[in-house]
């Protein structure tokens, strides 16, 4: 049985994205890295490209890419911004709802 955990920790909780058992969770706020990470994938696929050649076309690694598709990292503007250009298609297009 667990322990009583009161509500101000719970809400605590909530916001920086943790589970009962202190494990990541994403957040509302989330949304929109999840939705890069949804596009990055879809644009990926598109040019025919692995996370691999994406990586490479971008200067980063393999792992990042990978991370960022599953929407566990949050990019910077530039990282953001060298992606969009190994995809060969304008930024604001990966922020945008399919």
């Amino acid at each position: 049985m667990g322990a009583v955990v009161p509500p101000h920790y719970r809400r605590r909780r909530e916001l920086i994205g943790l589970n009962r058992n202190g494990g990541a969770r994403p957040l509302r706020l989330m949304g929109v890295v999840r939705l890069l990470g949804v596009n990055i994938r879809h644009q990926r696929k598109l040019k025919g490209m692995t996370q691999e050649q994406l990586a490479a076309a971008a200067e980063m690694e393999r792992s990042y890419v990978s991370d960022l598709e599953r929407g566990t990292r949050n990019p910077s503007v530039a990282a953001l911004g060298r992606i969009a250009d190994a995809l060969g298609i304008e930024p604001h297009l990966l922020l945008l709802k399919l």
